[in-house]
């Protein structure tokens, strides 16, 4: 397990497409979908990470009251994290859906898993940019979690923000 600086506010890069983590249109509500987008220097791409006591990280989104507020969350599917479930901001009320592990897969790429289920890891659906209404693991550039696989587009590279 990786353990990245504290407080460091990243955008996280895919490998596979090129693109950033996005909030979409960098609203600041729970259930808000998070995607894949073009770089644009947007603080919707901006991604503080806070260190957990237990060991693990709150992944802030910055559009959310400077990062003090939403944090990424995963929809569950009946109670669990499982693979295929969707990728959104919520308040940090649930461990379970709310918290990461980084490993470090070497030359600067990350695998970032839910520590509820690390044999799932954050992923990305093709090339494209997302959508807020495309909230399945085949919607055209969403975020989602699922079985790692070790393919490109389940790797991240964290690029901190100056």
């Amino acid at each position: 397990v990786y353990t990245p600086s504290d407080d460091v506010v990243y955008r996280l890069r895919n490998v596979g497409s090129g693109k950033y983590l996005n909030v979409h249109n960098g609203v600041d509500a729970n259930t808000t979908n998070v995607y894949q987008w073009t770089a644009d220097g947007t603080i919707e791409q901006n991604f503080r990470l806070e260190y957990k006591s237990n060991g693990t990280y709150h992944i802030r989104a910055m559009c959310s009251s400077n990062g003090t507020n939403r944090v990424l969350d995963i929809v569950k599917s009946g109670g669990v994290v499982a693979s295929g479930c969707n990728v959104e901001i919520y308040n940090p009320t649930d461990p379970v859906a709310q918290e990461w592990l980084f490993y470090d897969m070497g030359n600067g790429m990350y695998k970032i898993v839910p520590a509820s289920n690390t044999s799932v890891a954050l992923t990305s659906y093709g090339s494209s940019n997302g959508t807020s209404g495309g909230q399945t693991s085949t919607s055209a550039g969403n975020v989602f979690v699922s079985t790692y696989t070790g393919n490109t587009n389940q790797l991240w590279i964290l690029e901190p923000v100056p």
